[in-house]
């Protein structure tokens, strides 16, 4: 197995965090051009054990489950938008 080295030797919570705050300062930029006002997004990350999985007989999807995905979909009904 390779190993896929960082460039910037960073590691990964501080690159989704850089990830968050760039998509935070696009969304910005970004206008509906029906209501003319900037979209508004919630990012929010956190860590820990999750497991995934593929649901369903007829209808795929790919699922999280975890208390992991618990505490974000928690934190992310309290997190105000344009926040991280």
């Amino acid at each position: 197995m390779t190993e896929v080295k960082n460039p910037l030797d960073l590691n990964q919570a501080e690159i989704v965090a850089g990830l968050a705050l760039d998509l935070t300062k696009q969304s910005k930029r970004l206008i509906n051009k029906i209501s003319k006002i900037p979209f508004k997004i919630k990012i929010g990350f956190h860590s820990g054990p999750a497991v995934g999985g593929i649901v369903g007989h007829k209808n795929y999807q790919y699922c999280l489950f975890g208390d992991t995905i618990n505490t974000v979909l928690i934190q992310s009904k309290k997190k105000k938008r344009s926040f991280i």
